[in-house]
Parts: structure tokens; C-alpha cells; sequence
């Protein structure tokens, strides 16, 4: 059983563009506070759901929580709103379940 919940949105990341996007900063001397996460925000249980959709054989192996036990909406996400990183080096949320799944190089 996966724990999710349904009431959390998120930002995601992968590493291989983290690392992209760190390389960038570095070559590039960019200096500041860099949030660095994805550019759109996905609720986790349905993130998850994408994935198992298409990987696992049962697709009941996901249980949906409310996160802090209330129907609330909260969020664990960065938004940037620096303009120095190019689009090469962002990524959606759909990119990251495609990489994912081994369908897409990120």
C-alpha cells in the first residue's frame, strides 16, 4: 500500500535537472535564492495515480489520506519567479511521469 494524499499539491523535481539547472547556475555565476522545482503543481495523489496507472498490474495499491487529518487544501511547493533559467531547463510535472516511466529523456 502507497500512503497519498488528496488535499496536498506539490512541486516535483528530478535530479538529472537539478543537476542541469545547478551546472547552469554555477557556469553561468548567478547568484540569489533559486527555487528550483517544477513550474506547475500536482496534487501528490494524483501524481502518484499517473504512475501506478500505468506500471502496476493492481491499480488499489494507493491509500488516500487527507494530509494534516482535514479537507483543507495545503501546499509543499517553490514557485520561482526568476526569469534566468532557461525553458531548456524547466520542467511539468508531465515531463517528470514521462521520464519516470522510461518513455522521455528529460
Amino acid at each position: 500500500m502507497i500512503d497519498v494524499y488528496r488535499n496536498l499539491i506539490c512541486s516535483n523535481l528530478l535530479d538529472v535537472v537539478l543537476a542541469r539547472q545547478l551546472r547552469f547556475i554555477i557556469e553561468n555565476k548567478l547568484k540569489g535564492i533559486f527555487h528550483l522545482a517544477s513550474e506547475d503543481l500536482f496534487a501528490y495523489g494524483q501524481f502518484f495515480e499517473q504512475i501506478v496507472s500505468t506500471v502496476a498490474s493492481e491499480k488499489n495499491i494507493l491509500r488516500y489520506n487527507l494530509f494534516q487529518d482535514n479537507e483543507n487544501t495545503h501546499y509543499f511547493a517553490l514557485k520561482s519567479i526568476r526569469e534566468d533559467i532557461p525553458s531548456s531547463l524547466q520542467c511539468k510535472n508531465k515531463d517528470i511521469i514521462t521520464y519516470l516511466l522510461g518513455e522521455m529523456t528529460p
